[in-house]
């Protein structure tokens, strides 16, 4: 990340994780400013195309395009981005937040900043399933319905 005035676009999904998202919506922004890093926050949810966010930041010039979400944030990020120059950052405020995990990406938000404020880029190995692209995994049979039903559950406030 050669200047520190080219802009790093985060795609905040305010469904992921916990926690209040203007809050961290304006923490990131200080925290990468404090690195010399200028960041937009772009909202994911409900009626916003990830498509259309990712093609917005990567026209406007943004030098990286930052998933702040869980693992479903991410892949569709990075499923996006695939085809681009452009390099993903990873923010994990998802609930599990395995593919942080996997590249050790630090869970905490300072941390996770500071490794893409850093710019330092790693390669990852993708895969496709019916025209899908997926980073960390793809499941068939009886897994994807227990996710589903968890998700459910959880959204009642069972479990």
């Amino acid at each position: 990340m050669a200047s520190p005035d080219i802009q790093i676009a985060v795609l905040l999904n305010p469904a992921s994780g916990g926690g209040s998202r203007e809050e961290t919506a304006d923490r990131i922004i200080e925290l990468f400013a404090a690195r010399g890093r200028v960041a937009r926050i772009s909202r994911l949810g409900q009626g916003v195309s990830v498509a259309d966010t990712v093609r917005r930041a990567i026209e406007a010039g943004a030098v990286a395009v930052v998933a702040a979400g869980g693992d479903g944030t991410v892949s569709a990020v990075a499923a996006e981005l695939i085809r681009s120059e452009t390099p993903l950052g990873v923010i994990p405020a998802g609930t599990l937040n395995h593919f942080a995990k996997d590249l050790g990406v630090p869970l905490d938000l300072e941390g996770a900043v500071e490794v893409i404020a850093s710019g330092k880029v790693t390669a990852i190995d993708v895969g496709e399933v019916n025209d899908r692209v997926f980073i960390n995994n793809s499941s068939i049979g009886v897994y994807p319905r227990i996710v589903e039903l968890r998700d459910e559950y959880r959204k009642k406030g069972v479990g």
